[in-house]
């Protein structure tokens, strides 16, 4: 009586046992391995999976553990199991002269694997036992078939998911790299058909509508190659303090010809502070957030540059005075290829800027975040969050 209690309850352990791994298992070998050593542990016998190989499915290896040595009686019973899809080894009808047992791993979809189990100090394998090996084979069978399932879904999902990136990149490469492309060769060419008859004024205008264009079509190739090189991992940053200040200035140097006709205004930019951070990384996020700035506010209004700082970090404010995000927009501005306005198909860009500020400052352990300014238009912050008094340093270093 006590020994079919504890038969009962070994059973119902077995199986609970199994479906809880199973469970909570990230992958398939994941699962065979913590099975392996639970079980082998449970049932004290040696306990080996063996699945198809990927290339020959015709042949199976051991799964886990992996490099498990095999004697030819071994194997031949290995592979009547398989091929015959039948019980084999100890206590079963074909026995070559094996220790081991072998039992064949069936789900819905069919066969699926063999579980071997290997009886230890003269155990022997009654009826029962043989009963409870073929339930966990079966159990085993359908964890491991709804782990397969789960993962060729999630794998669809994903193919699914880069080919519309896919087509989201090409779709924007072919629109906004062609734009100023054609902008380019226009002026170009009618500066070269009509030169000598063209007045100093309008040849200007040719000259600098190819050179805005060329500046532009320059940031859209800059930031495909950047948000590639950032997901690729390819990116090292280069941590140094920096002078704020200096930064700043080198960024609006950069895009004067792009902010000429903006009011761009810089407030409160402190001389004797210092930032961590990777200057060239971050100044490609200040001039994302400024050309996108200029991209959605009108020509001769206002863009403001303000800095603060506070016990978390030092923050830099990017505020234009176009027409501010739409609402339901604001939780998708930094998602790869977003646009921002309903009339963003007539807006030259690739999507990406934004994007790429976002991973940039959660790179340098900062972050951005966008809404909308009370008194109009949209306002971007990003936040460093180490800052230093240049003075002081200066100051120490002298004592």
């Amino acid at each position: 009586m006590l020994k079919k209690a504890a038969r009962r309850e070994l059973s119902t352990q077995a199986l609970f046992t199994l479906y809880r791994i199973t469970a909570n298992a990230f992958t398939r070998q994941q699962a065979l391995e913590k099975l392996q050593r639970t079980l082998s542990r449970m049932l004290e016998m040696d306990v080996a999976f063996f699945l198809p190989s990927v290339m020959k499915p015709e042949r199976i290896d051991a799964a886990f553990p992996t490099g498990l040595s095999l004697f030819d009686n071994d194997c031949k019973a290995l592979d009547v199991c398989w091929n015959e899809m039948k019980t084999t080894g100890v206590a079963a009808p074909f026995n070559p002269g094996t220790d081991w047992r072998f039992e064949p791993m069936l789900a819905s979809s069919g066969e699926v694997g063999v579980l071997g189990v290997r009886p230890r100090h003269g155990q022997s394998l009654d009826p029962w036992y043989g009963r409870l090996l073929t339930a966990i084979a079966d159990q085993t069978a359908s964890a491991l078939e709804h782990m397969e399932l789960e993962r060729s879904m999630e794998a669809t999902r994903i193919r699914e998911e880069r080919e519309k990136l896919r087509s989201m990149l090409l779709s924007s490469v072919s629109h906004d790299l062609k734009t100023p492309l054609a902008g380019i060769i226009g002026s170009l060419s009618v500066h070269n058909t009509m030169g000598g008859r063209l007045t100093p004024e309008r040849r200007d205008a040719l000259l600098e509508t190819a050179l805005e264009e060329a500046h532009r079509l320059d940031s859209f190739i800059t930031n495909i190659l950047d948000m590639t090189r950032l997901e690729s991992g390819k990116i090292e940053f280069h941590y140094e303090w920096h002078d704020v200040s200096s930064i700043i200035r080198q960024v609006v140097k950069r895009l004067q010809h792009r902010l000429r006709k903006y009011q761009l205004v810089v407030h409160s930019i402190p001389e004797n502070i210092e930032v961590y951070m990777d200057m060239v990384m971050t100044g490609q996020v200040l001039q994302n957030l400024l050309d996108n700035a200029c991209k959605y506010t009108p020509p001769g209004t206002a863009i403001d540059i303000t800095s603060r700082r506070n016990e978390e970090g030092l923050f830099i404010d990017v505020h234009d005075h176009g027409e501010g995000l739409p609402s339901d927009k604001l939780a998708h501005v930094f998602d790869k290829y977003a646009r921002i306005q309903k009339e963003d198909s007539q807006v030259a860009g690739t999507g990406l800027g934004l994007a790429i500020c976002k991973s940039v400052m959660e790179a340098q352990g900062g972050w951005i975040t966008a809404a909308n300014h009370p008194q109009g238009g949209a306002i971007f912050t990003i936040c460093l969050p180490r800052w230093r008094k240049a003075e002081t340093v200066k100051h120490a270093a002298m004592i």
